[in-house]
C-alpha cells in the first residue's frame, strides 16, 4: 500500500513540477556549461526530481561534490526521447502486471512508438554515456551508470557509501 501512495504523490509532484530561475543559475557552482546544458536537455519534472534529491544529499552529506553531480544528472538519459507521463505510468504499471511483457516491450527502441519505454527501461546507460560526454568524472558517469543496480561489492567503499546514499534518496 505503501508504495501505491508513493507513486500517486509522485504523479502529483511530476504533474506540478516548476523549476525556479534561481535554482537554475545556482548550478553553475556544481556543474560546468556542458553539465548544466545536459540539465536543461531534462523535463521540468524530471529537472525538479534531480533538484530534490540533490537538496536532500546536500543537506545530509555536505558539500560531496561527485554525489552532488550525480544527484543533478542521474535521470539525464531520459533526456534522450520525448517521455510522457503516460508513458512513465505505463512502465511502471506494466512492470508491477508482468516484467516480462515490460521487458520485450523495452527491448528495442527501433518503432517510434517504442523508443519512450526504450529510454525508460536504459536511461541510467544512456545517462552516463551523456554524462561523460558532458566531461563529468569517471566517478559520477560510475554513479549515474549503477543508481538503479545492486551495489557491487568490490566497488571502493567511498563510491559505495556514495551509491547507497543516492540509491536511498532516489527511493523517497
Amino acid at each position: 500500500m505503501m508504495t501505491a501512495v508513493r507513486r500517486v504523490k509522485q504523479f502529483w509532484r511530476a504533474c506540478r513540477a516548476t523549476v525556479e530561475t534561481r535554482e537554475m543559475n545556482g548550478l553553475s557552482e556544481y556543474l560546468d556549461p556542458a553539465q548544466r546544458a545536459l540539465f536543461a536537455r531534462m523535463a521540468v519534472s524530471d529537472q525538479r526530481h534531480c533538484l530534490d534529491l540533490f537538496y536532500s544529499l546536500r543537506g545530509r552529506m555536505g558539500a560531496d561534490g561527485p554525489l552532488l553531480q550525480a544527484a543533478l544528472l542521474h535521470d539525464a538519459g531520459k533526456s534522450a526521447a520525448s517521455i510522457h507521463l503516460w508513458h512513465r505510468v505505463a512502465y511502471v504499471l506494466l512492470g508491477k502486471l508482468s516484467l516480462r511483457a515490460r521487458a520485450r516491450l523495452c527491448a528495442c527502441g527501433d518503432r517510434h512508438w517504442r523508443v519512450p519505454f526504450f529510454v525508460l527501461a536504459h536511461h541510467t546507460d544512456l545517462g552516463a554515456d551523456l554524462a561523460l560526454k558532458a566531461g563529468c568524472s569517471g566517478e559520477v558517469v560510475a554513479l549515474i551508470r549503477s543508481h538503479q543496480r545492486p551495489v557491487n561489492p568490490v566497488m571502493p567503499l567511498p563510491a559505495q557509501s556514495r551509491l547507497l546514499a543516492l540509491q536511498a534518496a532516489d527511493d523517497d
